[in-house]
């Protein structure tokens, strides 16, 4: 069974803004300044680590999977994870 295939496209240009529309820098990227805490540090790391990502690649990708998942539960989806794969029992994840 193949699992759907998610175009993120419709979530990074939101209705308000056309397709493409210039970011503030102008060449398709956008500065970010961010304070993590220690716990949002390490898993920033983690996540780099584990992957063989940069950090940037690691945020852009964190932010992205972020908006798909706060999409999917604004529009009455569930998000479930199970930590083994013929674990009989899923948990939902829920964002605020």
């Amino acid at each position: 069974m193949t699992a759907p295939v998610l175009d993120v496209r419709r979530l990074l240009d939101p209705p308000d803004e056309p397709p493409g529309t210039p970011d503030i820098r102008g060449d398709g990227h956008e500065q970010l300044t961010v304070l993590l805490s220690d716990a949002s540090a390490k898993a920033w790391r983690a996540a780099a680590r584990c992957t063989g990502d940069t950090l940037t690649d690691t945020v852009n990708r964190a932010l992205q999977v972020y908006a798909y998942l706060v999409d999917t539960q604004d529009r009455g989806g569930d998000i479930l994870t199970r930590k083994l794969p013929a674990a009989a029992e899923a948990t939902v994840l829920r964002f605020s």
